[in-house]
């Protein structure tokens, strides 16, 4: 490209060297007429150079092409014809049009001496004869004036419609090389690069098409591998379990995981008829699961998270309260809400139906154990004792007494009717979490931040077993169906279970990652629910045959 402007250049400066030579050749041959009537003017006309291509100032257009061989012998050739064209024409008429001009100033110069003397004879050569030494004299002046002049206007006029014809004749002959012997064998080329390329597209494309088939195909199968383990796992939950029992609680192992809380599970609870299975989360939700298949059935969303849950005696409703002090009253089938409960000054941490249905207790870190009747939604009383928050509740199974547990180290015992405490009960080392009694209501079993897991006797209050093993504190308690196991849900990531009567431990299940919270059995004691930290609930059974 700088090749090619260079020459455009030196073509235009021939161009005006040209009307330099023609303005000086005629203001010198006026001149001379003027001076010397003798002297016969000179005829010698002045050559011009005659354009081959007729010059336009539309631009020829230029098929665009990408930098390639064809192109390259478009460029090679413009820029031949270019030499040639200087070396042949320009060069011969720029030497011609010099030496015209020398003989004609040469010719003007004598007119300024008194007596005449003859011209030295010029000739058409690169090197100019020098010429008579001359002042600067009026005629030299007027030429040169007149010079300016006529250059400013060819400067303005002619300059550029001289490039435009200079331009609009290289790119008429650039545009008439492309037409080269060459064509076929590009085409050739070109058509084999396409070929080539695509080639590679069909290629990569059978390749991504193979790759997604055989995903499909993968994925298809673990589908299958998938859908055939959870029909097996349902059909174990639905009709291959064996009721836990001391005999083959050694036996239990974890037969579903599941998932969907996104905060820590706190509480968790199977409904009268075994059919569903409530959580309740730190994620603001109270979720029911379908306890045979472990699909989600139902999701409560509230305001801020949720401590506890629990059934009603007959199913219909449920029941959940946290930090917001406030209990709700959930309808079990739509999730609506039905009722709501205020009274406390601090969060609830547990709640518990009477097994009639009627009453429902409820433990706050207030340091008060609530009384409230269900129907109307009245606040019974609020029984005052514990020294500090009430972590748990429960009715004894006639419903005739209330059992708290407080993070002051003791257990309390409250007549239902008159809201009276009857007992206090001592013996944790620290804070209790859990209380429970058993389904024939002669033990009350406590659970606390000391690890130990204790059996009390109702009938006169004493410590009937200290069971050890935990490494943590213990957040959850649930007797079997028929009293004969006790599951304890452990801070260590453990659920250990005893034999009520021998007081003989009978398993220790893992698998959650991180605290289990609570611990609860399914009403035909075949299945034990677990809840944790790590988001999950996960149900325990033992398979027939086992």
């Amino acid at each position: 490209m700088k090749r090619r402007n260079r020459i455009l250049l030196l073509l235009v400066i021939a161009f005006l060297v040209m009307l330099i030579g023609q303005l000086v050749f005629t203001i010198a041959r006026s001149a001379t007429a003027q001076g010397e009537a003798t002297r016969p003017a000179s005829t010698t006309p002045i050559p011009t150079v005659a354009p081959t291509r007729t010059s336009t100032s539309t631009q020829t257009p230029i098929p665009t092409v990408g930098p390639t061989q064809f192109q390259q012998t478009l460029e090679a050739e413009f820029n031949r014809r270019l030499t040639l064209t200087a070396q042949a024409g320009v060069q011969a008429t720029l030497l011609n049009y010099i030496n015209q001009t020398l003989t004609a100033t040469a010719n003007v110069q004598p007119a300024a001496s008194a007596t005449p003397t003859a011209s030295p004879t010029r000739t058409a050569t690169l090197t100019p004869t020098a010429s008579p030494t001359a002042g600067p004299t009026q005629l030299q002046q007027t030429l040169e004036a007149e010079f300016n002049r006529r250059l400013t206007l060819t400067a303005q006029a002619g300059v550029q419609a001289t490039l435009l014809n200079y331009i609009n004749q290289t790119l008429t002959a650039t545009a008439n090389v492309q037409h080269t012997p060459d064509d076929a064998e590009m085409q050739q080329t070109i058509d084999a690069m396409v070929a080539q390329r695509l080639t590679a597209t069909v290629v990569a494309g059978l390749a991504k098409t193979a790759t997604a088939e055989i995903q499909a195909t993968v994925d298809q199968g673990v589908q299958l591998a998938l859908s055939a383990t959870a029909s097996a796992q349902r059909a174990v939950l639905i009709n291959g379990l064996d009721v836990i029992t001391p005999d083959n609680a050694a036996h239990l192992s974890e037969l579903l995981t599941l998932q969907g809380h996104t905060g820590q599970v706190w509480a968790v609870a199977f409904s009268p008829d075994g059919a569903r299975i409530a959580s309740a989360s730190d994620d603001g939700s109270v979720r029911l699961w379908d306890s045979k298949l472990g699909q989600q059935r139902l999701l409560i969303q509230g305001v801020t998270d949720r401590l506890t849950v629990a059934f009603s005696p007959d199913g219909s409703r449920l029941v959940s309260a946290g930090s917001d002090k406030v209990i709700r009253v959930w309808d079990a089938e739509t999730g609506s809400e039905l009722q709501f409960f205020k009274g406390h000054s601090q969060p609830v941490h547990n709640v518990a139906f009477s097994h009639d249905g009627t009453l429902l207790a409820s433990g706050s870190a207030d340091r008060t154990v609530g009384v409230w009747e269900v129907k109307t939604g009245r606040l019974i009383g609020l029984l005052r004792g514990h020294l500090s928050g009430v972590m748990g509740v429960a009715f004894s199974p006639d419903g005739a007494r209330i059992a708290s547990a407080s993070s002051d180290g003791s257990i309390r015992l409250w007549e239902t009717k008159t809201g009276i405490e009857v007992a206090v009960l001592r013996g944790h080392a620290q804070a209790v979490y859990a209380v429970a009694f058993s389904p024939d209501g002669k033990y009350l079993a406590s659970a606390g931040a000391d690890g130990t897991v204790r059996l009390w006797d109702m009938t006169n209050g004493a410590v009937a077993a200290v069971l050890n093993g935990p490494a943590g504190w213990v957040t959850g308690l649930a007797f079997s169906p028929d009293g004969a196991c006790l599951a304890a849900a452990s801070r260590d990531s453990t659920i250990w279970l005893w034999n009520t009567r021998t007081h003989t431990r009978l398993q220790v299940l893992r698998g959650h990652k991180g605290w289990v919270t609570d611990v609860a059995f399914s009403p035909d004691g075949a299945r034990l629910v677990s809840s944790g930290i790590d988001s999950t609930l996960r149900i325990w059974g033992v398979r027939s045959g086992e």
